[in-house]
């Protein structure tokens, strides 16, 4: 909700400067525009003016300045991928780019410097108890599958997976097996599960619990 505010915010601006409905300009010479907005530094209000009383229009003055917020020689990412881009998905890029580094300065000033370590953890305000969350654990679950596919784990044998599928009592399937279906996090719990009960506990222990 927040970011759909401040690009309506920037789109009023725009809209206003269109229609030669100017900001006025304070003492300083930062513009006064009917909707303020911190995120968006004067400068950018300031460019877009300069740009369109030079001679271009909003269409084409919008993407010059995303263009400015990349690397020479290299283009903006659309907004929407695959999609042809309209002149306000510009305006979101334009504006959340400008948001996004506002955030970020936002965080240098209470001490969390992103531009410096890519993770900074939480402090616990009462325990001062450092918080670490890891939520991608199906992620790694599945990744630890195909490592065991792809024969990474040299330690163990995997000719007893051919006891196991064919032992009719077994859960494992070829499907699990060879991964067919590589996003499924069913398959990789059962082909972990099985390599497990194979590796410490032999092929005798698994199949008196799966009779």
């Amino acid at each position: 909700m927040a970011l759909i505010i401040v690009y309506g915010v920037l789109f009023i601006n725009i809209f206003y400067i269109v229609h030669d409905i100017l900001f006025s300009a304070a003492a300083d010479g930062s513009p006064i525009v009917a909707r303020p907005n911190s995120a968006i530094p004067d400068h950018v209000v300031l460019q877009l003016d300069e740009l369109i009383h030079s001679g271009l229009s909003v269409e084409d003055a919008v993407p010059y300045m995303r263009g400015k917020l990349v690397p020479a020689g290299y283009t903006p990412y659309p907004f929407r991928k695959n999609t042809e881009e309209s002149l306000l998905d510009k305006l979101r890029s334009l504006v959340a780019t400008y948001t996004f580094r506002n955030r970020v300065r936002e965080l240098q000033e209470e001490g969390v410097d992103f531009t410096q370590h890519l993770y900074v953890p939480e402090v616990d305000p009462v325990t001062s108890s450092v918080r670490h969350d890891r939520a991608d654990h199906n992620h790694l679950l599945k990744r630890i599958a195909q490592h065991i596919r792809d024969g990474g784990y040299e330690a163990f044998n995997y000719e007893a997976f051919s006891d196991v599928l064919a032992d009719p009592l077994s859960s494992l399937t070829h499907a699990a097996l060879v991964g067919k279906q590589r996003q499924s996090v069913k398959d990789a719990e059962r082909l972990f599960h099985i390599m497990l009960q194979i590796r410490f506990r032999g092929m005798a222990m698994l199949k008196r619990q799966t009779m």
